[in-house]
């Protein structure tokens, strides 16, 4: 039998390694970190650009304009 197999079917997964999605989700915590230290101190918003540039333009402000997307895709 191969590994995380065995004589009954239980409809539950079984993995005795940690590899694959199981070694994804234990790297997940490490992951999470490195981006909020990233994201500290930057705002997100969702607001026209035009609105958004009148309001944040300054000489320290960096700002990123998505641009906007065509609604038939």
């Amino acid at each position: 039998m191969a590994g995380g197999q065995n004589a009954h079917r239980t409809g539950w997964r079984s993995m005795i390694e940690c590899n694959g999605p199981l070694q994804r989700v234990v790297e997940f915590p490490d992951k999470i970190a490195t981006v909020s230290e990233r994201l500290m101190g930057v705002q997100i918003e969702c607001q026209p650009a035009v609105e958004l540039i009148r309001r944040y333009s300054r000489q320290n402000v960096l700002i990123y304009a998505d641009p906007p997307y065509v609604h038939s895709t």
